[in-house]
């Protein structure tokens, strides 16, 4: 899972983690990696920490990087970390507060990992959150490689819909 801590994602951030690790609760015992993509991209909890160690990660997230969101940088990580573990079925779910990339490498680089890791790519996406300017890759990227790869684009509207997103992906996977 990929939480966005980039500085458009503040005003969601609370209720992102809580979904987050609601999210976490539900899909039971699962191995579970956690990863920000706001700034650097980070992961934060492994494949390897127990259950509550990884929430306990979860928990020490904050959203007060000055950067932007690099959502494509981070599911390239992702991809890289689910590469290196050999698994044969996997899914990134990336929450994303922000409709605008600044993912500063070259497009095909970041998605070559996360098409190679062959894991189905999740994205709720909430529209109301505007980069400043508007800089930055859009939406369609996004949205294409999540159908792409068999996942799906979630378009939600308010911070709140984080939880009944994942709820219904959720109901999906177990």
């Amino acid at each position: 899972m990929l939480l966005d801590t980039g500085i458009e994602a503040r005003a969601d951030f609370a209720a992102m983690q809580q979904a987050a690790a609601h999210f976490i609760e539900r899909i039971g015992q699962r191995p579970m990696a956690i990863g920000t993509f706001g700034g650097t991209p980070t992961i934060v909890a492994t494949f390897e920490d127990e259950r509550q160690a990884v929430l306990l990660k979860l928990a020490a997230v904050s959203a007060e990087t000055r950067e932007g969101s690099l959502l494509l940088q981070g599911a390239s990580l992702a991809g890289r970390t689910i590469q290196a573990t050999g698994t044969l079925f996997s899914a990134v779910v990336i929450l994303s507060a922000t409709t605008a990339d600044a993912s500063r490498d070259a497009a095909e680089a970041m998605i070559a990992p996360i098409v190679d890791s062959n894991a189905i790519l999740h994205v709720i996406g909430h529209r109301q959150g505007q980069s400043p300017g508007g800089g930055g890759r859009s939406n369609p990227s996004r949205r294409e490689l999540a159908e792409q790869s068999g996942g799906e684009f979630t378009v939600i509207y308010s911070a709140a819909s984080y939880q009944a997103a994942l709820d219904r992906l959720a109901d999906r996977l177990t």
